[in-house]
């Protein structure tokens, strides 16, 4: 049982991560084709300055390190801030993201009316999304020691109120079929089933003692 909770604990923290890293890559994502369409006009005149300015508007995000704005040929048009990742590029307008170390780069295509008119890279921290991660592993470390203890205070609450009268009874079914003695009984206070069960069994072991007696 307690290798089971710790599976399931360990799948629900995986699923957490996983959810964690895709929340912060659909951000990235949805910033990325948002500048992207406001560099469409500067790479189609070929303004750089325009673009730069574009790009600064990454600086209302914090979180955000630095943008670079890709031309239709693939060669750096713009950037603004740090962008550690440049390559590898892919061929033609596809998103593509990367996880790194410290950052998550993203890369969008700019297009507009089917017309492609470069790619916009985006380098975002990672320090928040390490952060949760960190918070949600300690909850897991902190719950899996709830859980274990919890799990041992059942198994210590069984072993007392079930398991132990069960062995009781059994040691002292054993001893009246070793001494054949009948006179034996089991002590028990108890109101519960168990009750019931040792008190028929006390009067079972009676009414054969009775018989005993009366066959001498």
């Amino acid at each position: 049982t307690t290798l089971v909770l710790a599976l399931g604990l360990a799948v629900v923290l995986t699923s957490r991560i996983h959810l964690l890293k895709q929340e912060m890559t659909r951000h990235a994502l949805l910033q990325a084709q948002l500048l992207g369409q406001n560099c469409i006009t500067p790479l189609d005149f070929g303004y750089v300055a325009d673009a730069v300015d574009a790009l600064k508007k990454i600086q209302a995000d914090p979180e955000v390190e630095g943008a670079c704005v890709f031309g239709a040929d693939g060669k750096r048009f713009a950037s603004f801030g740090k962008v550690g990742t440049l390559l590898p590029l892919p061929d033609g307008p596809k998103e593509w993201v990367l996880f790194e170390p410290t950052s998550l780069a993203v890369l969008v295509p700019i297009a507009h009316r089917n017309q492609v008119f470069g790619s916009l890279l985006l380098q975002t921290s990672t320090a928040r999304l390490e952060a949760q991660i960190v918070d949600a592993k300690r909850r897991f470390v902190l719950f899996s020691i709830l859980m274990g203890a919890l799990s041992l205070l059942l198994a210590h609450f069984f072993q007392k109120t079930l398991t132990g009268p069960i062995l009781d009874l059994a040691s002292m079914a054993r001893q009246v079929t070793e001494k054949n003695d009948y006179s034996l009984r089991i002590e028990s206070e108890r109101s519960d089933e168990l009750g019931v069960l040792f008190d028929d069994f006390n009067q079972m072991l009676g009414q054969i003692q009775a018989q005993n007696a009366a066959l001498r």
